[in-house]
């Protein structure tokens, strides 16, 4: 996506995202021309006509600082976002995951310089949701399986994608294969009827239901009923 559709390199995407952030932090609070000598961007560029200048941002934000959240799915980005964030956008969460990804947060809160720690640090998304109460589990799941098939099988390449892996480390990297297999062989049809119901509700595969929804109460539904997709 990064190379093929934005037309940039992706060498070290964590090196890159701290230096992204650290400018536009320099941006948002405008104290002076921006300057910035990074290992991935420099300011005022170094390989240019040796025109350019440092430059302030005409726009004059309301305040010095923004909350900056970041979009983070490996435990290596989530502890990134940890460190240098001021908030986690979740976006495949499964209560099935929880403690992986309370670890990766611990390890980035631990961190010299952090910003935050559990007490302040905002987590955001989390769970998208198809609840029909008069439908099936497997008929609520229909509505996600497209989305996720797309994720799963069509974005990014083979042996290089992290929202395959999201599921691939939940136990389904499997299933996950196959799908990306159909997808990325055209077969769009297949890749979504590959989508296992499990894996949309957030399940992990060697576990039983309840166990799930006694780690994220807030996430299930009542025993006696089919529990909405959730993921």
């Amino acid at each position: 996506m990064v190379e093929g559709w934005y037309g940039q390199p992706y060498p070290r995407p964590l090196e890159r995202t701290r230096e992204y952030v650290d400018i536009l932090r320099k941006v948002i609070a405008r104290g002076e021309p921006v300057r910035y000598d990074g290992k991935h961007y420099q300011l005022p560029v170094q390989a240019g006509t040796g025109l350019g200048k440092p430059l302030r941002a005409i726009l004059h934000p309301y305040r010095t600082e923004i909350p900056i959240y970041l979009g983070a799915e490996g435990p290596r980005n989530v502890a990134l976002a940890a460190e240098i964030a001021d908030g986690w956008n979740a976006m495949f969460f499964s209560p099935a995951m929880n403690d992986f990804y309370a670890a990766a947060l611990a390890e980035g809160f631990a961190r010299p310089g952090a910003r935050h720690d559990s007490g302040t640090f905002d987590v955001v998304g989390g769970p998208r949701s198809a609840s029909f109460p008069t439908t099936t589990s497997s008929a609520r799941a229909d509505r996600l399986r497209p989305a996720l098939a797309l994720y799963i099988g069509g974005m990014g390449a083979r042996g290089l994608n992290f929202h395959y892996e999201v599921f691939a480390r939940m136990g389904y990297e499997g299933q996950a294969r196959v799908i990306q297999d159909h997808y990325l062989d055209g077969d769009k049809k297949s890749a979504i009827a590959a989508v296992p119901t499990r894996l949309v509700e957030g399940r992990r595969p060697d576990r039983p239901l309840g166990e799930d929804r006694r780690r994220a109460p807030a996430l299930a539904a009542d025993r006696d009923h089919d529990a909405p997709a959730q993921l």
